[in-house]
């Protein structure tokens, strides 16, 4: 991630003024949020590359549906299929005992 601007001096003097924190207390306290802001916050820019990932993927994922769909619906006219198959089979045997040989 990318480096973010932060002033530890500028927090540290204002919690030792505005806080009355001691000057141990308040560099120790900016010092912790220096740290805590350099490693784990995320800027505009790191946010935008994952938002360009996600859409990749989201595509990725929008097509694999797409396909998914036609499948089914392939499989739903094979089933059909064989069900109009199975009807014609009953209606030969249907045929077949009811016309005299």
């Amino acid at each position: 991630m990318a480096a973010v601007l932060f002033d530890a001096l500028r927090l540290s003097l204002t919690l030792q003024e505005k806080g009355h924190f001691t000057s141990e207390q308040a560099e120790t306290l900016a010092r912790a949020f220096g740290e805590a802001i350099h490693e784990d916050l995320a800027t505009k820019a790191d946010l935008a590359i994952l938002e360009a990932a996600f859409k990749v993927e989201s595509g990725i994922v929008k097509a694999a549906i797409g396909s998914a769909k036609v499948e089914i619906a392939s499989v739903r006219a094979e089933i059909a299929n064989l069900a109009t198959k199975a009807e014609l089979a009953e209606v030969r045997a249907e045929l077949k005992t009811a016309s005299p040989n």
